[in-house]
């Protein structure tokens, strides 16, 4: 647990023995879950400048105190410069805040960029911005619960609990006949997913590629 934020990672703002100072960060094939924070991003907290780029990746079961369940995004103090994340092929979900976010928070004066993402089942709301760019990258879909995600469509086929589905991490499973199987940008898609397992084209939303055969099968 943070004593302020970002339970899992934090990167940007006063340097501490939990921040990095405007830090770049790349988050690929990865699983966030049970982390907890204080106040913002239970997950991950970026921020004063701060950039990140999430790939294939899962956040799951994060708490926070305020907004951002899963991810915060935004300024450390009201003179900094807003931060950027861009998630991609990732699946946000049955994450907790307090107030607005559950799934992301984007504050004021920042951006976050959605691609072919699964944002969904999380409290509070799955996204929630305050005077914020929240947007989709072009020509992508996404896929959410309650409509606060950009540009999104209703997500549904979405195993409830993660599982051991094969590779290093947990990871929700796609079931059959789900509104993100096949649904991915392909030309936004990664070569494979959280897994390791090679993606279809067009591939689905998410960090799990459905009925994709895992290396050494």
């Amino acid at each position: 647990m943070a004593n302020k934020a970002g339970g899992g990672i934090a990167n940007g703002g006063t340097p501490t023995d939990y921040v990095i100072l405007g830090g770049s960060v790349t988050i690929t094939n990865s699983m966030f879950a049970n982390n907890m924070a204080q106040s913002y991003g239970g997950g991950f907290h970026n921020a004063y400048e701060g950039t990140a780029t999430i790939t294939n990746s899962t956040f799951a079961y994060n708490l926070a105190g305020r907004g951002g369940g899963a991810i915060y995004n935004g300024v450390y103090s009201g003179d900094d410069a807003g931060s950027s994340v861009q998630v991609n092929n990732s699946t946000i979900t049955a994450n907790v805040a307090a107030q607005p976010g559950g799934g992301i928070y984007n504050a004021e004066g920042s951006t976050v960029t959605l691609s072919n993402s699964v944002v969904a089942f999380n409290t509070s709301g799955d996204c929630a911005a305050d005077d914020a760019v929240m947007t989709n990258w072009d020509g992508s879909t996404n896929l959410d619960s309650d409509g606060t995600c950009p540009d999104s469509a209703p997500m549904t086929g979405l195993d409830e609990q993660p599982g051991r589905n094969g590779g290093p991490t947990f990871t929700y499973a796609l079931l059959d006949g789900s509104s993100a199987t096949n649904a991915g940008d392909p030309t936004l898609c990664p070569s494979t997913d959280q897994r390791g397992a090679v993606r279809s084209a067009p591939c689905d939303i998410g960090a799990f590629e459905y009925g994709a055969e895992l290396p050494g099968d």
